[in-house]
């Protein structure tokens, strides 16, 4: 017997026209080590079951139609939607267009929606430790075109300070290095807590946010 879907939703306040969520992993069709919902090609799950969980995803949540998966590749790049090109490698998707679907895959890393207030933008952003350095969030943010005190961020499931991926397995050698030099200076922060930098980030760019407060 298949297992519900079931998602965290915002608590956030947001106009009605505005519907997000974060899938969990149970109610997909995925065997072991992938079960059971697994939205992602790019890991050895079957094709055919990737497929029908994708399925499942417009099916049960009532999307208005099929997203774009991206190539994500810890990148800032970001695709604005509708979207006919080939080339779909990008971290982050923005569109102003209604009925779109912006989406974006995480493991440990953060995802972060955003809208505007009047509820006419949204955007998704994937955020790892590589992307926020190099300025996803803030590369998401510049395609809005209302005011920054207009824009709400969400921010969803991700690893936490006992679980950084380099205490699983050692970091890159220049990791710190890279931190060091950002000019985001986000790297005393990042060592306790990921989304705490990301916090730095959009409370520098005067954005309201909300942590992984769901419902």
């Amino acid at each position: 017997m298949t297992q519900k879907l079931t998602a965290l939703y915002p608590s956030w306040q947001v106009p009605q026209n505005i519907h997000a969520f974060t899938t969990l992993r149970d109610g997909g069709v995925s065997r072991a080590p992938y079960a059971s919902f697994n939205l992602g090609e790019h890991v050895e799950d079957e094709p055919s079951a990737v497929k029908k969980n994708r399925d499942l995803l417009v099916e049960r949540f009532g999307l208005p139609q099929f997203p774009l998966f991206l190539s994500q590749i810890h990148s800032t790049r970001v695709i604005r939607l509708p979207y006919s090109g080939e080339d779909i490698k990008a971290d982050a998707v923005y569109t102003d267009k209604p009925g779109q679907v912006c989406l974006v895959m995480t493991a440990d890393c953060l995802p972060v929606l955003f809208t505007s207030k009047k509820g006419n933008e949204v955007a998704a952003a994937h955020a790892g430790w590589r992307g926020l350095c190099d300025g996803v969030l803030e590369a998401t943010v510049q395609q809005f075109q209302c005011p920054r005190d207009e824009i709400i961020a969400w921010f969803g499931p991700a690893i936490g300070p006992n679980g950084l991926l380099w205490r699983i397995r050692p970091a890159p050698e220049n990791i710190w290095a890279i931190f060091i030099k950002s000019p985001r200076n986000v790297c005393s922060v990042w060592a306790l807590c990921r989304s705490a930098a990301e916090n730095i980030v959009l409370i520098r760019k005067g954005i309201n946010f909300f942590l992984s407060a769901a419902k």
